[in-house]
This record gives C-alpha cells, sequence and structure tokens, in this order.
C-alpha cells in the first residue's frame, strides 16, 4: 500500500478547520508533514514530526507533533506555526494584501524525521506525497466597494444579497495604509465590514496627525449605508487600532460593540485632535523601542503610574451597558498595554 496523505477541504476560507490525515504507513513510520506559502514575494514554512500508530495512521486532530514548528496535538499547527524562511529579510508577516487571491498551501508528506527551513531541502527528502489547498479570506461573492466618501478613505466588504447586514468597523496599528484581510473575511461571514485607514494612504496624511472627528465620522456613515442594520454597528481594532475603536465607541452612541486587541489604554503616539483642541498624548520615544531576532520592532509599553490622566480613554457612561471583549497576549511585550486598572473604570 502506497503512503497517502489526505488534506480536505482543499478550498476553504483561512478561519476554517482543515482535517490533514495520513495512511498506508508501516506501523510506527516516522514521517514528517510540512507546508509552505509563497506570497508576494515571501516564503513561510512550517512542519511537524509523527510516528504513525498501529494501524499505519497518523491523524494530526488525535496524533501528536513530536517536533518540529509545533508540538503536541494541534490539529491546525502546519498553519499557525509557519515561519519565514530563513534567508529573507527580517520582520516578515504573514499579511494577506490582495485578498482576492487565495493562499496556495504546498503540504508534503516526507518519509523520516527531518528538519525543513526551505523548500531547496526538498531535494533531499523522499517526498511520500504532496497535496495543495486554497485558503481565502474573500469568498468569492464578496463585493468590495472603495470608500472615499467626504474625509473618509477605506473599503466596504459586502456579503452577497440585499442586506441588512450587522456593521463593524476595522481598524489596525501604526504600520498605515489599508488593511484589508481581516474586514474581507467578516463579510464572508455575513457582516458588513468597513476597513478603515486613518494614515499612510490615499491622500490621508502620511504620519499619525489625527482629528477624532474622523472616527465618529465613519461610525455614523456606516450606520446609514443601506446595505447595514439600524441597531448599531461594531468596532475591532489591533494595537493603536484598537484604542482607536475604544474612542469611536465614546464618540459616538451608534457603536455598540468593541473588540480591542492588545490596545494602549490611554491615547498615545502622534497627534489628535477634537473639536480644535490638541488632546493629551503620551508618546514613546526611541529609548522604549526594541527591536526582537525577528526584526520586529517593538515599544517597551508604558508604566500605568507614569500616564497623565487626562490622556487615559475615559469611558463615558453611554458606554457601560456596551458590549467590550479585550484581548491581550500577556506573555510577550505587549501584555502591559491595558492595565487593569484601566479596566476598573
Amino acid at each position: 500500500m502506497c503512503a497517502r496523505l489526505n488534506v480536505e477541504p482543499t478550498v476553504s476560507l483561512v478561519d476554517d478547520l482543515v482535517r490533514i490525515a495520513v495512511s498506508g504507513l508501516k506501523r510506527l513510520q516516522p514521517v514528517t508533514v510540512a507546508a509552505f506559502i509563497a506570497d508576494d514575494g515571501m516564503v513561510f514554512r512550517s512542519y511537524g514530526h509523527y510516528l504513525s500508530d498501529d494501524t499505519g495512521h497518523v491523524h494530526l486532530k488525535t496524533a501528536s507533533s513530536i517536533g518540529g514548528t509545533y508540538d503536541g496535538v494541534e490539529p491546525m499547527g502546519l498553519l499557525w506555526s509557519m515561519k519565514p524562511v530563513p534567508g529573507q529579510r527580517k520582520g516578515l508577516r504573514l499579511m494577506k494584501k490582495d485578498v482576492s487571491e487565495p493562499y496556495a498551501v504546498d503540504v508534503y508528506l516526507l518519509d523520516g524525521l527531518v528538519n525543513i527551513d526551505g523548500k531547496d531541502d526538498l531535494h533531499n527528502c523522499e517526498i511520500l506525497d504532496r497535496r495543495q489547498m486554497l485558503r481565502f479570506y474573500q469568498s468569492p461573492d464578496v463585493s468590495a466597494v472603495p470608500v472615499k466618501e467626504g474625509h473618509l478613505r477605506g473599503m466596504l466588504f459586502l456579503p452577497p444579497g440585499p442586506g441588512p447586514f450587522p456593521g463593524v468597523i476595522d481598524m489596525f496599528g501604526t504600520a498605515g495604509g489599508l488593511t484589508k484581510h481581516r474586514a474581507a473575511l467578516l463579510a464572508s461571514r455575513g457582516f458588513a465590514a468597513l476597513a478603515l485607514a486613518y494614515f499612510g494612504y490615499d491622500d490621508l496624511p502620511l504620519n499619525i496627525e489625527l482629528h477624532l472627528e474622523y472616527f465618529r465620522d465613519a461610525a455614523d456613515w456606516l450606520h446609514g449605508h443601506p446595505c447595514v442594520q439600524k441597531t448599531g454597528v461594531g468596532a475591532i481594532g489591533v494595537s493603536k487600532g484598537a484604542a482607536l475603536a475604544m474612542q469611536m465607541a465614546i464618540l459616538n452612541d451608534k457603536v455598540k460593540a468593541v473588540v480591542a486587541i492588545n490596545s494602549y489604554c490611554c491615547h498615545c503616539i502622534g497627534i489628535h485632535y477634537y473639536e480644535g483642541r490638541m488632546q493629551p498624548v503620551v508618546n514613546c520615544g526611541v529609548d522604549d523601542l526594541y527591536e526582537t531576532n525577528e526584526g520586529v520592532v517593538y515599544e517597551r509599553g508604558f508604566r500605568y503610574n507614569e500616564v497623565n490622566d487626562d490622556a487615559i480613554i475615559q469611558m463615558t457612561p453611554h458606554v457601560r451597558g456596551n458590549r467590550w471583549k479585550f484581548w491581550s497576549t500577556v506573555c510577550d511585550a505587549k501584555g502591559n498595554r491595558l492595565p487593569l486598572e484601566v479596566l476598573r473604570r
């Protein structure tokens, strides 16, 4: 019997579960399951080491990886543990730019327990089988509409049909530009999702010089769209975008739900204005920045007792009944951004 690699489904959205299994092996045969993504000039790879069971099968849903880019029972380990292939520039992120095109994920079944740094390593391996799966952010029936309304800039992703749909505004951090992949996925799941740019895109300022009315007006615009439900909209953001999502809810009572991921607890980085007045802001200096071995630049964060109360994001009475969800990666460098003292307010 020949070894066979099975991947189901082969075409899916990026948040769909994928079932990966191997059959036709000898009892307790050591194998490596590896995956590669090449996109926008970047190459990422992952792999896991496995021993087949007594029947010659490996089911990634139940089998434990004993080495590689992940270990233990991780059914989706091949996807979440992707790392840049060595030899590329530092600081690469697997972040889709053209959301209308899928990630093509090449999956290989290799004989033995082998360490994989790049595709060239495959030349020295016995490839038992291979498959490809396509992973989409934007479902083919989702429409993408450029937004250039007044001073607002972004991209509105709409599910098929007339709606109305629940509306959500999506923002990212200090990299600037327009990041569209999450809004495309939200629309693929039934939301009218506005990917909102706020600097470094189209004719927006190149630097973080923000007029907070911009975010208030974005909520009004999305709520007033004919394809959006009139029961309020949500906002989701990462890092700087998360702090702005909270500020959006404070300035506009049409924002009824906020998901803040690794949010700052205060107004920080850049210049903020509201109604013509400059707002108190905490800025980090060059001494507060450091670079990881992977080339990612982090700021060390702020100690709560060093932040002026005027710069803290204040939860006004009308938002206390809203739905809030805070995600904070407390095990890494971002963990001190959202101190419990602020949440208790």
